[in-house]
């Protein structure tokens, strides 16, 4: 397993961190444009949110599906499952 996504192989994250290892067929600019309207500035506060995501280990939205496909509470499932089953 690569130690950080710049080493991944197939990662498109160096295309948002540097220009030079930009690929035609990505629209950089519509993930960049989410941090800063500054080309420069969006790739660090992109770079920054990754490294954060990695150190924090956010947990996984999907280990809470419920019936398997539903994100959702128990509450929530109960008050509608007539309605989607």
């Amino acid at each position: 397993m690569a130690k950080s996504p710049i080493h991944y192989e197939w990662s498109s994250f160096p295309g948002y961190v540097y220009k030079k290892k930009r690929e035609d067929w990505i629209a950089y600019g519509t993930i960049l444009s989410m941090f800063n309207a500054e080309n420069q500035k969006a790739a660090f506060s992109y770079q920054k949110y990754v490294d954060m995501g990695i150190k924090e280990r956010i947990s996984s939205p999907f280990k809470d599906l419920k019936e398997s496909i539903l994100l959702s509470s128990e509450e929530f499932i109960h008050s509608k499952y007539v309605v989607i089953s």
